[in-house]
């Protein structure tokens, strides 16, 4: 390869210049940069010397004809979406020297999936291309990543195994037969939207390992009828439950301290909710449109609500608030 065929400044490579199909990335870069061969549908086979520390954002994106990548034994990042779309993608072998991967980095890698679907990597189960129903994601994994699940709609049942620490953003969003999830006391974080408009899943039981959940993790999930959530949760996040209308049953333990906008909007099942002496914060519309609920705790402990939060309970007499309450007025948002 010619230098000319590089776009290089201060080491990084910004962009690749050809439309070579075999390419040897020149000795002294530093650094592949953000996008620097995205979408280089040509390219089969990637050298990368030893100088190089680090691959950007996107750097591979939907190198469709990509095959095969040497990456280099100190390297020590790869970015979000590196070799995202990159389906022919095989023999990867990434070194022990990488410490941080990018969500999304090996997603749409179908040829590196193992023989029941999965493509993991690092510990970081990225996609899935099986069509199981009931699946058990393998001994091993320590991070579900973001979308790796998504709209599997032959999916009914999954058992996350001990190790797992974190269900990523939108990981089983739109998995919309999926009625069985058991999450493992190893899971720590379950992150933005990871169950959204699972519209089949009757019950969840959060463990007590769990501290931090994203907002709408729940949402739209039109069957669940019971949550349990764990008094290791202080925050309920915006949208967690909104819209489950087949929800009776939730318990918000003592340990929470804020509830989050529209956390459960909707829930037009419900009748009845005891909020706890910890509670200080209610965010706005926290629980319009439940139609049907007609009794509400509200403690002492509280400081601040939201504008709108019991908008729509109908069967509602008037809330009894402290007297040194804030009302506030947030902005209205929403999640797709």
């Amino acid at each position: 390869m010619e230098m000319t065929d590089f776009e290089i400044e201060n080491g990084i490579l910004k962009k690749y210049l050809s439309t070579g199909e075999n390419v040897n990335i020149p000795e002294g870069v530093t650094s592949i940069g953000d996008g620097a061969f995205w979408g280089c549908t040509d390219l089969t086979t990637v050298t990368i010397p030893k100088s190089v520390k680090t691959i950007g954002v996107h750097a591979f994106r939907s190198c469709k004809c990509l095959t095969g990548v040497m990456l280099p034994e100190n390297i020590t990042s790869i970015g979000r979406g590196a070799f995202l779309g990159c389906g022919s993608l095989m023999n990867m072998i990434v070194p022990k020297s990488v410490t941080d991967i990018g969500d999304c980095a090996f997603t749409g890698c179908r040829s590196l999936a193992n023989q029941d679907g999965f493509v993991i990597v690092n510990g970081i189960l990225f996609d899935y291309f099986g069509t199981g129903s009931e699946i058990t994601v393998p001994e091993g994994v320590m991070r579900i990543g973001q979308n790796a699940f998504k709209d599997c709609r032959t999916l009914t049942s999954v058992t996350i195994p001990d190790g797992v620490k974190t269900i990523g953003d939108s990981a089983f969003n739109w998995c919309l037969n999926l009625n069985k999830v058991t999450i493992p006391n190893s899971v720590t974080i379950i992150e933005n939207e990871a169950f959204f408009r699972c519209s089949s899943l009757l019950t969840i039981s959060i463990p007590q390992s769990v501290a931090e959940i994203g907002a709408g993790a729940f949402s739209r999930c039109h069957s669940l009828t019971c949550v349990t959530i764990p008094d290791s949760v202080t925050s309920i996040p915006g949208w967690m439950l909104s819209e489950c209308e087949s929800l009776t049953g939730v318990t918000i333990p003592k340990s929470v301290t804020e509830i989050g906008v529209f956390a459960f909007c909707g829930c037009s099942s419900l009748t009845d909710i005891t909020i706890p002496e910890s509670v200080t914060d209610i965010g706005q519309g926290a629980f319009a449109d439940c139609r049907n609920l007609s009794a509400v705790k509200i403690p002492k402990s509280l400081r601040r609500i939201g504008d709108k939060t019991f908008e729509g309970c109908g069967k509602l007499e008037a809330v009894e608030l402290p007297a040194d309450v804030t009302i506030s007025h947030e902005p209205t948002m929403a999640i797709d």
